[in-house]
């Protein structure tokens, strides 16, 4: 998840993509939204679309190499 400072910096996120051909997806979302994520100060990473059949020792494979603390994997269903 990304969160924009103005709907302008949005707007400009979204012409670049299309100008550049990625096959980025962008979707506006209520502010509530937000609630699920904890604030790590700009260090979250959110992957979504894992199959039911990963594990832990899955996420951490695809993390491996990263800097990150362990204990703060959170897995949402």
């Amino acid at each position: 998840m990304l969160r924009f400072p103005s709907p302008g910096a949005f707007s400009n996120a979204t012409r670049t993509i299309r100008r550049f051909d990625r096959l980025y997806r962008l979707d506006r979302i209520n502010a509530g939204d937000w609630d699920i994520v904890t604030p790590y100060n700009g260090k979250t990473v959110l992957l979504q679309g894992l199959p039911r059949s990963a594990g832990f020792e899955d996420v951490e494979r695809f993390l491996s190499g990263c800097d990150y603390d362990s204990s703060s994997i959170q897995s949402f269903t």
